[in-house]
This record gives structure tokens, C-alpha cells and sequence, in this order.
């Protein structure tokens, strides 16, 4: 009678991150854990609390995952990029602190169990370390006052941004916005602006210009504008921009 060989599970030990040949341990409790035979026997100290139902053969355990979304994030515990639900920290202590669903499953905690938590299910551009808005009031060139909100935000990730009509627009902006025509409506307001300041400095933009961002304001800007035209006239243009956004159901 010819031996047995091991079954071949699509599945790595959580533990030892082998590949799983034989029998397969998987965890019910959390969305994504398994062990080899080898690490069955440390779960109860590495695993706690947790069950476990055994699999003999790949065949016998066959899942179906809903498509699931990718942030714009990496897990501050495994150093992995998040798919799927993304936990967000909300305490004042860790102004930027997310977790995966499969570190947040843990029977043993990887971050302090009094430390509230954010489920985040859709992709969005999010800074906790962003402070809340400060008003001041802002002289512009033709003369007249106007009450501005001015933020500090860390540094840009590109990879969270677009390009449409010659803009960068945050992806959030795609998300948010289920209009076409709304999202129409904001890039042809926005291509007037960019008209009105081209004509009114008489310069013509090189046709790379938009290449090249910066991200001032909460929001990414081509160079040209921001290094080339006053911070009053700079300020005028994006408040005009988010009056546009938030009539339009959008938020940054």
C-alpha cells in the first residue's frame, strides 16, 4: 500500500511562518491566523482563548473573501499594508497609530486595550495629528477682509492622490463624490481659477508644470501656483476651491 503523503495547505504557521504540510489549525476567532502542527502544542501560550478547528486536506476548508479595500496605510504592527477594515487609534497619546484587522484580532494585545479604537471600512485620506483649524483674518491685495481657515498638516503621501484635468485631487475626493457631475463641475471651476490667474499674471504655465506638487493647505497644489503667485492671492484660490467642495457634498 503506497504511503500517504502530507497534505500541502495554501497556508503559512502565523508562528513559525512555515509552510503548512499535514494538518492545518485554524483560528475561528480571528479573520486570518493559522498553525502548523508544530506550533499547535504553544498556542495556549502564544494564542490564548482562542479556538481552533483542525483541517486535514485543503479541500476541506474553502473560503470566499468580499473584495476588500486598500489604504492608504500600513499596519504599525506587522509593518504590513492595510487591506480590509483599518483601525484607527484615537487616543491624544498616538497621533498616528493604525492596525490591520488581523493584528487587532489578537488575543494578546498589540496596543493598550484603553486606547479606543476607529473601524475605518473605506479608504480615506486621514491625519489625527492634523490640529483643528484656527481662524485668522487675512488682508487680501485688493483690499478686503476675509476670515481663512489655515491648517498644518504632515508631510504629502503622493500614492493618496490623483490626477484629473491637470489637478492633483485627493482620492478621498473620488470616494466622497458620487456625482460625475459634481466632480465636473469642481474641475471646471478649478480650470477657471487656474485661467484667471494665468491671464491676470500674464504667464503661461509650461505644459510639465502640474509634474511637480506641493501639498500646502490640507491640499496638493501644482508648484507653479503656490511659488509663483502671493500667499493672500494663494489663500483667495483655495477658499474659493473648498466653497466649490463643500457645495458640492465634498469634504477634505
Amino acid at each position: 500500500m503506497p504511503r500517504l503523503q502530507p497534505a500541502v495547505h495554501n497556508a503559512f504557521c502565523n508562528l513559525c511562518e512555515a509552510k503548512i504540510f499535514g494538518e492545518r489549525y485554524k483560528c475561528t476567532n480571528c479573520p486570518n491566523f493559522d498553525a502548523c502542527t508544530s506550533c499547535f502544542s504553544n498556542l495556549g501560550e502564544k494564542h490564548p482563548g482562542h479556538t481552533f478547528v483542525r483541517v486535514h486536506q485543503q479541500i476541506d476548508y474553502i473560503a470566499k473573501y468580499p473584495p476588500r479595500s486598500m489604504h492608504h496605510a500600513t499596519c504599525d504592527n506587522c509593518k504590513k499594508g492595510i487591506i480590509g477594515p483599518r483601525f484607527k487609534c484615537k487616543h491624544p497619546d498616538c497621533p498616528d497609530y493604525d492596525l490591520c484587522e488581523d493584528c487587532e484580532a489578537l488575543p494578546i494585545p498589540v496596543h493598550p486595550n484603553t486606547h479606543p479604537l476607529l473601524k475605518m471600512k473605506i479608504p480615506t485620506l486621514h491625519s489625527s495629528s492634523q490640529p483643528p483649524l484656527e481662524e485668522k483674518d487675512t488682508e487680501m491685495e485688493d483690499g478686503s477682509d476675509s476670515t481663512l481657515s489655515t491648517i498644518t498638516i504632515r508631510p504629502p503621501d503622493y500614492d493618496a492622490f490623483e490626477f484629473a484635468t491637470s489637478a492633483a485631487w485627493p482620492r478621498a475626493v473620488s470616494v466622497i463624490l458620487s456625482s460625475q457631475d459634481a466632480r465636473d463641475m469642481i474641475k471646471q471651476r478649478q480650470e477657471e481659477l487656474m485661467q484667471r490667474w494665468t491671464q491676470a499674471r500674464g504667464d503661461n504655465l509650461p505644459s510639465d508644470a502640474y509634474d511637480y506638487l506641493t501639498y500646502s493647505h490640507g491640499i496638493a497644489w501644482p508648484k507653479a501656483i503656490v511659488e509663483s503667485t502671493s500667499e493672500a492671492n494663494f489663500l483667495l484660490i483655495r477658499r474659493r476651491f473648498l466653497d466649490i467642495m463643500a457645495v458640492s457634498g465634498a469634504n477634505l
